[in-house]
C-alpha cells in the first residue's frame, strides 16, 4: 500500500492480480491496473514517487513503473507498455545508465 500527494491510496491486490485506487477515507475509486489490461501479475509491493508521479509496482522478480496523471474524471485510457526491470537484464542490475524508458501513463 502507498499514497500519493493528493491523498489517494493505492493497494496491491496480489490474489486478484490488480492495483486498486482508494480515496483518503479508504472508499473505493477504481481498479487502476489489471493483469488483463496492464500485465500486472501478483503485485506485492507498491511505492509512489511524489517528485515524478511514478507508481512502482513490484512482484516476485519484476518491477513495473507507471506514470500517474491526475484528471477530474476517473477513467483509464489506452496506454503503451510499462517499463519492466526483470531479473534477466544484467545491465540494469549493474547500475549502468541508460536513457530513461517511457513509463505507462494512467489517467484518473
Amino acid at each position: 500500500m502507498t499514497t500519493d500527494i493528493e491523498g489517494h491510496v493505492y493497494v496491491a491486490d496480489s490474489r486478484n492480480h490488480r492495483v486498486l485506487m482508494l480515496d483518503g477515507d479508504l472508499n473505493f475509486l477504481q481498479v487502476l491496473l489489471t493483469q488483463e489490461d496492464d500485465g500486472v501479475t501478483n503485485p506485492t509491493r507498491l511505492c509512489y514517487s511524489v517528485e515524478n508521479n511514478l507508481l512502482l509496482v513490484g512482484s516476485e522478480k519484476k518491477l513495473s513503473v507507471y506514470h500517474i496523471r491526475s484528471q477530474a474524471v476517473h477513467t483509464k485510457q489506452s496506454v503503451p507498455e510499462a517499463m519492466d526491470v526483470s531479473e534477466g537484464d544484467e545491465s540494469k542490475k549493474r547500475g549502468q545508465t541508460h536513457e530513461p524508458p517511457k513509463a505507462m501513463e494512467i489517467s484518473y
